[in-house]
């Protein structure tokens, strides 16, 4: 190769792999996005409840939709007879009574964050990340010269 010649091979090969690389990264970025800004729910997670107490299997609980069983929904008894700390304890007023229970609540998961800017900020990385592919791979068809084929 004389002096002043790129490898258009090499480089060629280089963008290939970045780009294949781009779309492979892509989804595992979107995956960890929705979890970082999305809120996870449970639907009729079943909790005993004995000597009054019982423990939700998540914690950072923030809304609780249902909690009852087959024979009575005692959701209205939220907050009165039934508390749910965010923690995910359930203690419950001696009148309900020692059964296992349905609860459907939404929680903040692991990866969830919870400012709601820092949420806005982070949807922008997937975006981020496609453009710098998008410009990789363009740079790389510049310097390989394939766009002097399309001309």
């Amino acid at each position: 190769m004389a002096e002043g010649e790129i490898n258009k091979l090499g480089i060629f090969i280089f963008g290939f792999v970045l780009i294949f690389l781009g779309i492979a990264f892509s989804d595992v970025i979107g995956d960890q996005l929705y979890l970082a800004t999305n809120l996870g729910s449970l639907t009729n997670e079943s909790v005993l409840i004995t000597a009054s107490t019982g423990q939700l299997a998540q914690d950072d609980v923030v809304d609780v939709t249902f909690f009852g069983n087959q024979t009575n929904d005692t959701t209205s008894y939220l907050d009165t007879f039934i508390n749910i700390s965010r923690a995910g304890a359930v203690v419950t007023d001696e009148t309900i009574g020692n059964t296992t229970y349905n609860v459907s609540y939404t929680y903040e998961g692991d990866e969830y964050v919870v400012g709601a800017t820092n949420r806005t900020i982070i949807n922008l990385v997937l975006i981020f990340f496609v453009v710098t592919v998008l410009l990789g791979g363009m740079w790389i068809l510049s310097q390989t010269g394939i766009t002097e084929f399309i001309k």
